[in-house]
């Protein structure tokens, strides 16, 4: 099953009831989807959506436990919410002004950085399979080779 906009859209929709927050940042592999609306499925295999209110980090828990791991809506959907911290990622400088915006018609706006990019320009190319590997070298128009590392910016 691959992840897609309208799976997160209504993922976010469910978040929002709990905490009455509209905007989320969405971090992991997931956060393809804020580059490109329909990647190749091998980039969105991911059935958990990291993510955390933007407004109010603390809340993260709060969505996860509602909507999270073996909660109704992952056994309704076959996908969950899984509560992060802005804290919990090595980020690199000046990942705030990465953050892609995606408003839905739903009223809720997810804000999705590409920690994807980030692992590859931290030369962390090496830890990805290889079907992962050829989808991003894809979209991105690189060729993505797993024995070079990375230098560099990389804007996804």
């Amino acid at each position: 099953m691959a992840m897609s906009r309208d799976k997160i859209a209504r993922l976010l929709v469910e978040a929002r009831n709990v905490t009455n927050h509209q905007d989320y940042v969405i971090i992991g592999s997931l956060s393809v989807l804020g580059a490109f609306e329909n990647p190749p499925d091998a980039m969105t295999v991911s059935i958990d959506v990291d993510l955390y209110p933007k407004n109010d980090s603390s809340r993260a828990s709060d969505v996860a436990q509602a909507v999270g791991e073996n909660s109704w809506f992952e056994k309704e959907f076959g996908y969950y919410a899984d509560a992060v911290s802005p804290a919990l990622p090595a980020l690199p400088d000046g990942w705030a002004d990465r953050l892609m915006k995606v408003d839905f018609e739903s009223g809720v706006t997810a804000w999705f950085l590409d920690l994807l990019a980030a692992e590859i320009q931290a030369g962390k190319v090496r830890d990805l399979p290889a079907e992962l590997s050829a989808a991003l070298s894809k979209c991105s128009g690189r060729d993505i080779d797993l024995d070079e590392p990375i230098v560099g910016d990389v804007v996804i």
